[in-house]
């Protein structure tokens, strides 16, 4: 989990610590009481097709808006058949079960001696109601603009244009990752803009944003949690 999440890296012959954005968040938020901490975590949980490959597809492939348990089961299978050969059901099981209750504040099975519940229900993704799952665009007073820009500077990007289509539309976008409308996207980019982090461009149908900061993801959350909280 460690590594799914980011927080942690293993390397041949120096063994598992924490990566540098682990190390960040343990310097400045080690609670993890700050959401745009359970975002990061999120985002690197969701764009981990490796380590996390269950997330991955629901974040970025799976497309119903409504859904109960079964047909998630049947989307993903056929998902991961595009990607390997065969695989365990019952792992594929297991891990949506875990998915769902990460996520979901209404769990369909309530323990009465369960008191725990995962830090992600914070960000309001996903709501249980009668045996039905829904995938939900988060609060907007919950998600900001250092978010995006984390994003977008998980590669140094200075001087690149980016096409603002593709950062909502498809896997990988930031629509698709925070479950955004692409309305509110433009709010946070415009945001990003006046801030002179980068240059938003809708002139002439280009609809294109320029990287103006040479910031690396690490340094984005610095920033943040020195300036911004």
């Amino acid at each position: 989990w460690l590594k799914a999440l980011g927080i942690a890296e293993e390397k041949s012959g120096v063994g598992v610590k924490l990566s540098p954005i682990g190390q960040i968040i343990k310097d400045y938020d080690p609670y993890i009481e700050d959401i745009f901490t359970i975002w990061v975590l999120h985002s690197n949980l969701a764009m981990n097709f490796k380590e996390a490959t269950t997330w991955y597809l629901f974040f970025n492939e799976f497309d119903a808006l409504d859904f109960k348990k079964s047909q998630l089961f049947d989307s993903l299978k056929s998902q991961l058949l595009n990607y390997v050969e065969k695989f365990p059901p019952k792992s594929l099981q297991s891990d949506i079960d875990i998915l769902l209750n990460m996520y979901s504040k209404d769990k369909e099975i309530n323990d009465p001696e369960e008191k725990n519940q995962s830090p992600f229900t914070q960000l309001g993704l996903v709501k249980y109601r009668d045996g039905e799952y829904t995938k939900m665009h988060p609060d907007k007073r919950i998600i900001n603009e250092w978010n995006v820009l984390f994003e977008l500077m998980k590669e140094n990007k200075l001087g690149d244009s980016l096409s603002i289509s593709n950062l909502i539309e498809g896997k990988e976008s930031i629509a698709s990752i925070y479950q955004l409308t692409a309305t509110f996207v433009n709010e946070l980019l415009d945001k990003l803009d006046s801030r002179n982090l980068i240059k938003v461009n809708r002139t002439a149908g280009l609809d294109v944003i320029y990287i103006e900061t040479d910031m690396k993801s690490e340094d984005v959350l610095e920033e943040y949690y020195r300036n911004h909280r």
